[in-house]
């Protein structure tokens, strides 16, 4: 089935209109990379520069995921994550937000699209205020972490280069988040930048190209600071946005040893 299927909002779109002109992406090559983007997940689209053009100067909206993958185009060719308020579709993911990190995904590439989809939405205000704990949510994560909790983490060969030093960089930010919890707890400010950080940051490391051990340790890293936000959340009273942490940071294929996230009570 093609996804194409689409909204008008508004009377243009001056955000993505600009994101655009500052990529230097063509509107035929953001329409190619979308698709291929919908079709690496196995959605079948068929956009063009015209949908690109509709989508700048008529407002149009495109169905839900393709705001995700425009997002995830642009982000490549600026070299720097965006959310879908960036690009002016802030009410295009809506209905998925109530779902955004009770996913568990089973592939290293699923995983982290969806980790990065819940960091980008855990600090929005409706995020925050409309969303609810589910204690069914746990069933598949905490039987997978007892039957098969460890994946073997996959070298990627694309992207922003990731070496020990950002490997450093993130064990230090863990360890100030850490001293900081232990101190002073984890309510308050630190929660919201914990999130922040794993999306500004660790996402687009996460994306990047890396060999085998190195990937190890990153997300050996990455996994100690999700668990760090989830703990935080759960201080500050955001047991909804706790368990999405927990539940994203038990999908991802972490060395044996990482110290396991998931409660069970």
């Amino acid at each position: 089935m093609t996804h194409t299927q689409e909204t008008v909002t508004r009377r243009g779109n001056e955000p993505l209109e600009r994101i655009i002109s500052e990529s230097a992406l063509s509107h035929k090559r953001l329409a190619h990379r979308v698709n291929e983007l919908s079709h690496r997940d196995g959605i079948a689209s068929q956009y063009t520069h015209t949908s690109v053009a509709n989508w700048c100067r008529r407002g149009m909206v495109p169905k839900w995921p393709t705001p995700q993958y425009i997002c995830l185009a642009l982000s490549e060719a600026l070299g720097r994550p965006l959310t879908v308020r960036d690009i002016g579709m802030q009410d295009a993911d809506a209905p998925e937000m109530r779902r955004a990190g009770l996913e568990f995904a089973r592939s290293q590439g699923d995983a982290l699209d969806e980790a990065a989809h819940y960091w980008s939405a855990v600090n929005r205000r409706q995020f925050l205020t409309q969303q609810a704990f589910a204690v069914s949510a746990f069933a598949t994560p905490v039987t997978r972490w007892l039957v098969d909790p460890v994946e073997k983490t996959q070298a990627r060969s694309s992207g922003l280069a990731v070496g020990r030093g950002h490997i450093a960089e993130l064990q230090e930010a863990a360890d100030a988040a850490r001293v900081w919890d232990s101190r002073y707890g984890g309510a308050g400010w630190k929660s919201k930048s914990l999130s922040e950080y794993l999306y500004e940051r660790v996402a687009p490391l996460l994306k990047g190209s890396y060999s085998e051990p190195v990937g190890k340790d990153l997300f050996r890293v990455t996994a100690e600071l999700a668990r760090l936000a989830g703990w935080t959340a759960f201080d500050a009273g955001q047991q909804h946005a706790a368990q999405r942490h927990f539940i994203q940071r038990s999908g991802w294929p972490v060395p044996a040893g990482t110290p396991n996230s998931v409660p069970t009570s």
